[in-house]
């Protein structure tokens, strides 16, 4: 979904304010992000909730 809009896994997390790692972490579906991270995440994206945790999940 990142490259798909765009961003490398650097430039997510700086835009974000997090580390790259975390984001890899999230990717690979071994951290969720806070209800916080993850509307910046829907922002971002331009995705709603469900899209979201779609790609998280999946």
């Amino acid at each position: 979904m990142l490259a798909h809009e765009g961003y490398s896994c650097i430039s997510f997390a700086e835009k974000l304010g997090c580390h790259k790692s975390y984001v890899s972490l999230m990717q690979n579906g071994k951290r969720q992000p806070s209800h916080q991270l993850a509307r910046k995440m829907m922002k971002l994206l331009d995705c709603n909730w469900d899209e979201l945790f779609e790609e998280v999940q999946g």
